[in-house]
């Protein structure tokens, strides 16, 4: 066992890819002690570690203890040690807030109030069940725990209220679901009563769905505004009617901004007051809900994005919540005391050492799944959980926090997906969105979206093919936009702005938009698609820049595109199963011709293949010799420069194989283009594909000339 937290190599496929945290108390696989360190091993990454390091100094200080070997004996070898039992789940706690009672016929029996307040010497609850009198509803405590508690047999879902703290402070409750309209009160809310209907929809699971997964972020208040000039934002009902879309467009699952309530009505959201609470101005907990059954309904999970490394700062109840503001940073319980771990850019950090606090925060996430439905998380900025001090000093406390609630949801929601912002290679999320894929080095010049940008003889293509060969598979999340790369708080544009300032919509920056839909959907990962990417968006991201709609025939030749290759993404004609895999091998980087060609394959019956092939310069191929990994017969699946995905593509594609040359095809390329070929799984015959390649449709019956199918 650890008695400090330290760093391993993070190992997929036997390869090391990273590195990952082993927080204080982790259960280390022991390999071997000697008289200077212990050899051990965690989640498969090996390590040499001080014996202090480890409760293994007894049996350290009896090997060093031993004579020198004469002649040397064998290194006393130790069987790994046994992994922990599985945590026995703990006893129920007494729910906290405002728990809404019900007699045997369902109808509404009172409220039943729970806050914590362990350094108040009075509470009440105060609210328009009781005209707001203070002393009328006074709460007993339980001194051990600190929980006050008072049942209100006149209280009832919808009405206001309030904490009243020694006489003096008043609060919001910290694990409201609901916040009134002007943000000052809590609101009492049953979340019993909704009614889900019929509507339960088979989720994807953890493992075996992860690499089904096409991911559209986007943010509730501007993803569909009605009406843009009253000044409020756009609502989470108001996005149910734009589902269609997102189902026509064939993604399968939303990843929702956070929907936590916050100051004010306009945000991205990650400035959180009431994490229990939907944000009001999306239309409460009611809208969240009917959001999630109508994305079901359509065959579409939804994630949402949390935000636990900081709350605040503006409008923050819980700042000082209970009166108590002891040590440098005067916050008070729900947050550390010392300044250094306290602060972040952002707001107040909670105080992850805290039972109380790691409880807020695991039953937040329980409530997402039990209450809401949710499929999935999205964990904002887990360093500034692990970490603190801008990330140079490490966070025991967090660790053991994402420790708990990692084990808590494969244990208790083992169909649900939890993913991190920025935490690759850690095994306690399934996944982690992967900075590198789109923006790498000090200066941001290298990374896909970098290269896109540069003018074509400047492009490198064996940094784009670093990129796409990447051995973390389906545990990172991949993209070309999203809202920190694309938010005006950020000082960031969408790509198609940056492609071309003066004019987001030309040919050149249209072609390079579709390379990039080209390399995030084809590129072995969870691929993530931010809103408005698919008709050109090309206005910046920002709390109040909602999206425009209505941008004519263009944006909808690229929405078509985007619809095709998720098609493919997904395998839903039956055609390109290598895509959802993670098997990658690179063709072909040629950094002179700026051509780069990749091929994506997959076990099975039949196997799967698929080949793409870029072309990365503002110049046309002609006749370059593409060579297929192995003979057969290979289909022309997509051509980015098809006149369909846009005004004034060419429609350039690739001459018909040849009966001689079953390996080799003569590809003719556009501008900034991009083609996917697939291996044909059955027999087919040379006229028929050349048919095929001609856009004639073939006969029912082959003819004589049929010739073999694929060969290995």
């Amino acid at each position: 066992m650890l008695r400090e937290s330290t760093q391993f190599p993070a190992v997929f496929e036997g390869k090391i890819v990273g590195k990952v945290t082993a927080p204080r108390g982790a259960i280390l696989g022991l390999v071997e002690i000697s008289a200077d360190d212990v050899a051990v091993t965690f989640r498969g990454g090996p390590a040499r570690l001080p014996h202090d390091m480890t409760n293994l100094r007894e049996l350290a200080a009896d090997e060093m203890a031993k004579p020198e070997p004469t002649p040397a004996p064998l290194v006393p070898q130790i069987a790994p040690a046994t992994p922990a039992p599985a945590p026995v789940p703990a006893a129920p706690r007494e729910e906290l807030g405002a728990i809404v009672g019900h007699d045997k016929a369902g109808r509404v029996a009172g409220v039943t109030f729970r806050v914590w307040a362990p350094n108040a010497k009075s509470v009440d609850v105060i609210g328009s069940f009781n005209k707001w009198k203070e002393g009328e509803t006074p709460m007993t405590v339980d001194r051990k725990s600190g929980i006050w508690t008072v049942s209100v047999a006149a209280a009832k879902p919808g009405d206001e209220y309030r904490y009243l703290i020694d006489r003096e402070l008043e609060r919001r409750d910290p694990r409201a679901r609901k916040v009134s309209a002007d943000g000052s009160k809590s609101v009492i809310y049953d979340s019993k009563a909704f009614d889900w209907g019929d509507n339960v929809r088979s989720r994807p699971g953890r493992a075996s769905r992860l690499g089904e997964l096409v991911i559209y972020q986007l943010h509730p208040g501007t993803f569909y505004d009605p009406d843009t000039g009253d000044d409020r934002p756009g609502t989470l009902l108001d996005a149910v009617t734009k589902l269609d879309h997102l189902q026509d467009l064939g993604v399968n699952c939303v990843l929702l901004m956070p929907v936590n309530e916050f100051a004010g009505n306009h945000s991205w959201g990650y400035n959180p007051t009431d994490v229990f609470a939907v944000e009001n101005a999306y239309g409460g907990p009611d809208a969240l809900k009917q959001f999630v059954k109508e994305a079901h309904a359509r065959g579409i999970a939804v994630h949402v994005d949390i935000v636990h490394n900081h709350y605040g700062p503006e409008d923050l109840d819980l700042l000082r919540f209970d009166g108590y503001g002891g040590g440098e940073s005067r916050a008070g319980i729900y947050f550390y005391e010392d300044e250094a771990r306290s602060a972040t850019p952002w707001g107040p950090r909670p105080d992850f050492g805290r039972p109380e606090v790691r409880d807020f925060i695991s039953d937040q996430v329980r409530m997402l799944f039990d209450e809401y439905r949710i499929d999935g998380l999205r964990w904002d900025s887990t360093v500034n959980i692990r970490r603190y001090a801008d990330g140079a000093a490490e966070n025991p406390d967090g660790d053991r926090l994402l420790d708990e609630i990692s084990r808590m949801i494969r244990r208790e929601y083992p169909d649900k997906v939890s993913i991190a912002e920025d935490a690759v290679g850690d095994e306690r999320f399934d996944a982690s969105w992967e900075y590198a894929f789109h923006h790498a080095g000090e200066n941001r010049d290298a990374g896909v979206v970098p290269q896109l940008l540069k003018p074509a003889g400047q492009i490198d293509v064996t940094d784009v093919a670093a990129r796409i060969d990447s051995l973390l598979g389906l545990s990172r999340v991949i993209y070309t936009e999203n809202h920190d790369e694309t938010g005006r708080l950020n000082g960031r544009r969408r790509l198609i702005t940056d492609a071309d300032e003066q004019d987001p919509q030309s040919l050149t920056a249209r072609r390079k938009h579709a390379l990039a839909a080209v390399i995030t959907l084809a590129a072995p990962g969870i691929p993530l698609i931010f809103m408005g990417q698919e008709f050109l968006e090309d206005k910046e991201f920002h709390d109040s820049n909602p999206l425009v709609w209505h941008r004519g025939e263009v944006a909808a030749k690229s929405t078509l595109l985007y619809k095709d290759l998720i098609r493919l993404r997904r395998n839903l004609d039956g055609r390109s199963a290598a895509l959802s895999g993670v098997k990658t091998d690179i063709l072909h980087a040629d950094a002179e011709k700026k051509i780069l060609a990749f091929r994506r394959f997959r076990a099975g019956n039949p196997p799967s293949e698929i080949c793409v092939i870029i072309n990365f310069s503002d110049e046309p191929v002609e006749d370059f010799t593409l060579v297929f990994p192995r003979a057969g017969f290979w289909s022309l699946l997509l051509n980015t420069d098809d006149p369909k995905y846009g005004d004034g593509f060419t429609g350039i594609s690739t001459a018909p194989p040849h009966r001689d040359t079953p390996k080799q095809v003569r590809v003719n390329l556009a501008p900034f283009s991009a083609q996917i070929f697939g291996m044909s799984s059955q027999e087919r015959t040379l006229r028929g594909l050349e048919r095929q390649w001609n856009g004639v449709p073939e006969p029912s019956t082959p003819g004589p000339e049929a010739v073999n199918g694929p060969q290995d």
